[in-house]
This record gives C-alpha cells, sequence and structure tokens, in this order.
C-alpha cells in the first residue's frame, strides 16, 4: 500500500457476541509525511446493504411459488457442474419431472388448487433430495434436479423411488378436497459424446417424452 501510495478500500466481517454476523466497508489511506509513515482508516457499517444485496440475490434465483431455485440459477448451475464433471471424468446425472395431467388439476380445482399442488410436490422433492443436488423449477408443472457425482444406477433409482412418493399422496386441499397427483420422469448421465449442458437437457427431455407418451406415472431413461 504504501509502496503505491495508493487507497485501499475493503470489505471485511465479524462476528459479534451474540453470533450476528456484520459488515463493514472500510478505507485505508497511506500517508507519507516528513519521511514518516502513517495510516488513516475508517469504516463504515453496511450490514443492512449487504442484507439487501443478499435478499436480491436470492430473490433472481428463487422461483416466486415455490421457492425452488428458477430457471436461470439451475441453467447457471447445469454449465458448472457439466463443466466440473467433463474436467473431473465424474458421473452427472439429471432427472426431468412433470406432473401428470396438471391442466386437469387446473380445470377441476381451480388455479389456487394447482399452485397448492406444486408447492406439496415441492416439498417432496425437496425432502427426497441431498444437500448437493440442485432442484430448480423450470416452468409450470416441470422441475429438474442436478445430482453431481452420481452414477445412472442411483438416479434411477432416486427417480423410482420420487415417482412411489409422490404417487401415495393424497394433497389435502380446500373443504375436504382430495387430489391425486402422479408424475412422469426422465433420467439422463452426461455421456463423453456430450460437448455441452445443452445436449444433455435434449436428451432428459427426450425421456421424459417417453415416459409420458408410454402412459405417464413411470421413470424412462435415456
Amino acid at each position: 500500500m504504501f509502496s503505491t501510495n495508493s487507497i485501499q478500500r475493503t470489505e471485511e466481517s465479524t462476528v459479534d457476541d451474540a453470533g450476528n454476523e456484520q459488515h463493514f466497508l472500510s478505507t485505508k489511506i497511506p500517508i507519507i509525511r516528513d519521511n514518516k509513515l502513517a495510516l488513516i482508516g475508517f469504516s463504515s457499517e453496511v450490514t443492512e446493504i449487504y442484507k439487501m444485496k443478499e435478499q436480491f440475490k436470492r430473490l433472481a434465483n428463487t422461483d416466486y411459488l415455490t421457492n425452488l431455485y428458477n430457471r436461470r440459477y439451475f441453467m447457471e448451475q447445469g454449465e458448472r457442474e457439466f463443466s466440473r464433471a467433463k474436467r473431473h471424468h465424474n458421473p452427472f446425472a439429471i432427472i426431468s419431472i412433470d406432473i401428470d395431467h396438471f391442466k386437469a388439476i387446473n380445470d377441476n380445482f381451480g388455479h389456487p388448487a394447482g399452485d397448492h399442488v406444486l408447492k406439496v410436490v415441492s416439498k417432496s422433492l425437496q425432502n427426497s433430495i441431498r444437500k448437493e443436488d440442485i432442484l430448480a423449477r423450470i416452468g409450470g408443472e416441470e422441475f429438474t434436479i442436478i445430482l453431481p457425482e452420481t452414477p445412472f444406477e442411483n438416479a434411477q433409482i432416486l427417480a423410482e423411488r420420487t415417482r412411489e412418493n409422490i404417487q401415495t399422496q393424497f394433497i389435502s386441499y380446500q373443504n375436504g378436497v382430495e387430489i391425486k397427483v402422479t408424475v412422469s420422469l426422465g433420467v439422463t448421465l452426461i455421456t463423453p459424446e456430450d460437448i455441452n449442458f445443452d445436449a444433455v437437457l435434449v436428451r432428459v427431455d427426450d425421456a421424459l417424452y417417453n415416459a409420458k407418451s408410454n402412459g405417464r406415472n413411470q421413470v424412462c431413461s435415456l
């Protein structure tokens, strides 16, 4: 700092006695006067600004209805995990999930009921995955799970267990209404021929299409 005579600005964090994290923006100004070195420094607490920034970041990556990750975050993380899997030659699986006959649920019970079903299914999916897995609602009634470092067989087992768990549920709604829900799932694994993440997405979409075309409420793999 003194060698370049430059002002240094840094973000610093501390934890108070109650365990709360606090954030500061610190400025340090070097001074050389009469061949003597001195330093002037001051800090401003920016904890609330930091919290707001983190909240905006979370909102940008989160689906408003289910609080799962959204398609934007899913694509970012998918590209990252794809590159990492290619670089380290690790297995990398994806499961795509679609709620069967979701339009009929909206038509028969109303869109608020459809929203309720999406929330319940989202919670069920969250309870079935590991901490390192990435679950996102990528649109409408479709969800996708990224499974880093996961062999094909393990991904298939998870998909089938997920299908069975949802199939056994009756989702309770207003006035004693119970809604029966099933899901179709597609599973795929990264291959040496895949040149980008989009290639994996196309294949898992094809697997999901096969599951729906073959009668729904089943798992298909490609």
